[in-house]
């Protein structure tokens, strides 16, 4: 209501109404472990038919797309050609969605809980999706994997010479694969050179300043549901070839069009989730301490 693009504003709000709705269900009807697999499997179920897709792009057709569905054949954007894309049409959500994954399964693959079987299949599986992640050859990720690799030792090992001996070692095979993926694989270095300029990732020193003068003209309210690429094409101060639809930031999107009144709903209930998660696993910590188990909760 509040949009100077109406049916974008349509669109965002469709978006809200899902993720509310599996947000609600989350938090509301888990109630068993039947329930609680249903979630996971619904939630993960393209994933498998992205890193195939994605490896099918990477060597063999660069341009293929999921067109199944649809009544006609899906084209990949020029601009993303040679770039894994899975399922997404877009490398760098094919990135996210793998990115959020992968360290719930470094954790049950290095955490001694499970059975062999079980980690090993988790590290298996973890190690594909950094296949996919490495095929979209999007650099930005490469800075979000080397923090995975060192602070989930942290999380998961209680001696500090675990910690630092796992963090290290994680850091040190990533620096290989990537360094064996430049030395071997030539599109990668013509990868890297387009992502730094601003037909690549280096846009975002464009955009996000963009998106921060929004916020301060409309620091309460934003500009509006869907607006910042209306907002953008009227800008006076920058102008880019291709209209971009986002700033390539989820919370600078989320301030630029809802103001700081959308971005607090926003993290709100997810903050809240995380606080009470965080007082009901120290108040299970205390009982255990008090009745004797001689057991160790480790902080993952």
């Amino acid at each position: 209501w509040v949009s100077p693009v109406a049916w974008r504003g349509w669109y965002e709000l469709i978006y809200a109404l899902g993720a509310f709705i599996f947000f609600w269900v989350v938090v509301n009807h888990v109630r068993t472990r039947a329930h609680l697999w249903v979630l996971i499997a619904t939630a993960l179920s393209p994933l498998g038919y992205a890193m195939a897709l994605a490896a099918y792009q990477f060597f063999q057709r660069p341009g293929a797309l999921a067109s199944s569905s649809a009544a006609y054949a899906l084209q990949l954007s020029p601009k993303f050609l040679g770039q894994a894309t899975g399922c997404f049409a877009d490398p760098s959500s094919l990135v996210v969605c793998l990115l959020v994954v992968l360290p719930v399964l470094l954790v049950f693959g290095a955490v001694p809980r499970l059975a062999t079987s079980l980690r090993l299949l988790s590290l298996y599986i973890a190690f594909m999706l950094l296949g996919a992640i490495l095929f979209a050859q999007v650099f930005w990720s490469i800075g979000v994997l080397l923090v995975v690799v060192a602070l989930l030792p942290w999380l998961c090992f209680l001696r500090p010479v675990q910690r630092r001996g796992f963090s290290l070692l994680g850091v040190l095979l990533l620096a290989a694969v990537l360094l064996l993926l430049a030395l071997g694989v030539p599109q990668f270095g013509a990868q890297a050179s387009v992502a730094l300029s601003h037909e690549g990732e280096a846009v975002r020193a464009i955009l996000w300043p963009e998106a921060l003068r929004m916020v301060s003209t409309a620091p309460l309210t934003g500009v509006g549901a869907g607006g910042f690429a209306a907002t953008f094409a009227q800008s006076p101060a920058v102008s880019l070839a291709d209209l971009p639809i986002t700033p390539h930031n989820d919370y600078l999107l989320l301030v630029s069009q809802y103001g700081i009144v959308g971005l607090l709903l926003f993290l709100g209930p997810s903050v809240w989730v995380l606080w009470r998660a965080g007082r009901e696993w120290r108040a299970a910590h205390a009982e255990q301490r008090r009745s004797g188990v001689n057991k160790k909760i480790s902080s993952a």
